[in-house]
């Protein structure tokens, strides 16, 4: 799934676009997507399973009638230290620290947030290369506090998780395959249902999943819009990730086993 992290700030500002780029890290040009008198922050991590730290993605978006100038510091590090809060909700006391930031060499990027930016870079780039980053979920915390503080704010939250994959396999309608670690899974039928005009309709996908170790199938279903996410969440914590498929007749799904909590 798309994990879309929102935190909007009530301030004033106002939107048009703008591209700039930096040393290995670009601010993209873009386009407005509202009218209205806000500054709005989106943090997202594009996909929900990785063997690494995916990248995340920081969208800054302000429209007002009266703009107004900000300064970002380009390195990553420093932007983080300076304007983000990063929480891990799963054993913080074990998290890894943000590296040093050399405050006085960062370049600093004036952008008038009158437009539509958009910042990324590597999770991993933020933290010490020799954490061992280990397979199961992270649950993330982010909120903004940089610059202009919100007359409200909340933290916003994305679930992601680490993990290799086992196999990938193709699987036909009506097809039983047997999997690495021991699972099976039965692929009975796809479906979807007639969208609301400009909507994108899901893909309703059945099966049966049968856990390693164990002689019974369980029943399985998940519902899917595929611009958002193509993650299979098959009982007990057992992940694949939909590869590609042609409707109602076969997929190709990427493996990954059981992944821990």
């Amino acid at each position: 799934m798309r994990y879309f992290i929102f935190l909007c700030f009530c301030l004033s500002n106002i939107g048009f676009t703008h591209a700039i780029e930096n040393t290995g890290h670009k601010l993209e040009k873009t386009r407005p997507i509202m009218n209205d008198d806000s500054f709005n922050v989106h943090y997202e991590f594009k996909k929900t399973i990785h063997n690494s730290p995916p990248e995340l993605l920081i969208r800054l978006i302000q429209f007002s009638k009266t703009p107004q100038e900000m300064y970002f510091l380009e390195d990553p590090v420093c932007f983080a230290q300076t304007y983000l809060k990063i929480i891990f909700e799963k054993s913080p006391e074990t998290a890894p620290k943000l590296k040093s930031c050399n405050f006085e060499k960062s370049n600093k990027t004036k952008l008038t947030l009158n437009k539509d930016y958009r910042i990324k870079f590597p999770f991993n780039d933020l933290f010490a290369s020799n954490y061992e980053w280990k397979k199961g979920n992270y649950q993330i915390a982010i909120d903004w506090t940089g610059p202009n503080p919100p007359s409200s704010s909340s933290f916003a939250n994305s679930t992601w998780s680490i993990a290799t994959p086992l196999v990938v396999f193709r699987v036909n309608k009506n097809e039983t395959v047997q999997l690495p670690d021991g699972a099976a899974f039965k692929f009975t039928s796809h479906s979807h249902k007639t969208p609301m005009s400009n909507s994108e309709s899901p893909l309703m996908i059945f099966g049966d999943f049968k856990e390693p170790n164990k002689k019974v199938f369980t029943s399985y279903y998940e519902s899917i819009y595929l611009s958002q996410s193509r993650t299979l969440n098959f009982p007990n914590n057992y992940f694949a990730e939909l590869k590609t498929q042609s409707y109602n007749e076969w997929m190709e799904l990427i493996y990954y086993g059981k992944i821990p909590n």
